[in-house]
């Protein structure tokens, strides 16, 4: 089955993201500027997780909808909200953007209503779990040393606007440590307590030249075997002891025909002798003193998808976000699919997994979504190419400590010698 691919422009930091948390639906019906409360014959309440950590910070969205006699959608951001009250079953007051930090509200499942005031109106019930902010699974602070390999082409550095810059990549590790320390405020989003730092030196003791960054510049790219040829002869599989690889390689006039595969073998293979109670999906084998290899080590991914970050939902062949990538690297699975039909199960119980539903709204081709009865922006690490990748559940924290404590290859945040060089 044919469907239109929808394209949105996504910026590389959370901040833009954060600017569209606000955003609804198409005001599709009405163009008035308020909506008088006398024409609403019926309310709903569609929140957008069925989850919310009680941290204090963050929030969960209980969305109006409202509806005239005719049936027709009237849009929610035109009417006036003192004229709306949420109210729990147990007389708690609720607002539309609802955040906590009560202890005593943990484990408990709120059930909800939106009334109208001055009439009867009043929605179905709406129901939300309130759950703990920290986990033992992921108190341990990990610090991880990650060295970016910048391969460009001579002619990349010529004619296409010089080499990729040093701002750049402190841009990216900004990003992606705010992401893994809970900034934004979506429902299940957590501190992971692990930190991405920039390598110092690298693996023969001298100290780089700039912090994380080896970069290589040669007249070809050599793609034989998906670059694992030309990485080991440029001498780049720097040691998962020490190091967290990412191969930042220009691919300019796109000789990898489907470069989100080759991003996507960075999943974890093998577990240490004596592991228990892997997460499920993975599929790890017993670690037996396998040899290194590119995919045990680091990230492959495209660097024009740094420079042009445009995304398209529904075609496979085109990147992730390298958020996604580092999620992967970390043991965690997608909370989307690609089939049409249903959708598959990342085995977090704090995510929503979603598919292309042609009854959801816009067909989930957006940065928003439908399914599980929410409709939610698709902030999580995990999400299709359209999400804005921003945060990390409770749920995959607990799974990235396991990986990093129980897998081969992943031991790198135990070693000090990309910090110190000895």
């Amino acid at each position: 089955m044919n469907h239109k691919i929808s394209t949105i422009l996504r910026s590389a930091l959370p901040l833009m993201a954060l600017t569209f948390a606000s955003c609804a639906l198409d005001e599709e019906v009405f163009q008035d500027n308020v909506i008088n409360v006398a024409d609403v014959d019926s309310v709903a309440v569609v929140p957008n997780h069925t989850m919310l950590v009680a941290n204090g910070s963050a929030q969960i969205d209980l969305a109006p909808r409202f509806y005239n006699a005719g049936g027709q959608r009237m849009p929610d951001t035109r009417i006036n909200d003192e004229m709306l009250e949420y109210v729990s079953d147990d007389g708690m007051t609720l607002s539309r953007l609802f955040s906590t930090s009560d202890a005593k509200l943990i484990g408990k499942t709120i059930t909800g209503r939106l009334r109208v005031k001055g009439k009867p109106t009043v929605s179905a019930p709406f129901k939300f779990t309130v759950v703990a902010p920290e986990s033992e699974k992921y108190a341990q602070k990990i610090k991880i040393p990650v060295i970016f390999h910048i391969i460009q082409t001579t002619e990349d550095i010529e004619s296409f606007g010089g080499p990729y810059t040093k701002e750049n990549v402190a841009l990216q590790l900004k990003r992606l440590n705010g992401i893994l320390n809970g900034q934004t405020p979506t429902p299940v989003s957590v501190n992971t307590n692990i930190e991405l730092v920039p390598a110092l030196y690298s693996p023969d003791g001298t100290r780089l030249h700039e912090d994380g960054i080896n970069r290589v510049v040669v007249d070809n790219i050599d793609t034989t075997n998906v670059f694992r040829k030309f990485l080991s002869a440029q001498k780049l599989l720097w040691p998962a002891k020490d190091y967290m690889n990412i191969w930042l390689i220009s691919d300019r006039y796109s000789k990898i025909a489907n470069f989100d595969k080759v991003s996507a073998n960075c999943m974890p293979r093998f577990m240490n002798t004596g592991a228990m109670n892997a997460p499920e999906g993975l599929n790890l084998a017993g670690y037996n003193n396998q040899t290194e290899a590119v995919e045990d080590i680091g990230i492959i991914y495209k660097l024009q998808e740094l420079l042009t970050p445009q995304r398209a939902y529904e075609d496979e062949t085109l990147s992730n976000d390298i958020a996604y990538y580092v999620g992967m690297y970390f043991g965690l699975l997608p909370t989307f699919t690609w089939n049409w039909e249903s959708a598959g199960d990342d085995y977090c119980m704090d995510t929503i997994d979603y598919y292309g539903d042609s009854e959801a709204y816009k067909g989930n081709s957006t940065w928003y979504k439908e399914a599980n009865g929410c409709f939610f922006r698709a902030d999580n690490i995990m999400d299709d190419p359209t999400g804005t990748h921003t945060s990390v559940s409770r749920d995959q924290a607990i799974r990235m400590h396991w990986v990093l404590n129980n897998c081969a290859f992943r031991a790198q945040w135990k070693s000090s010698f990309a910090l110190n060089g000895k």
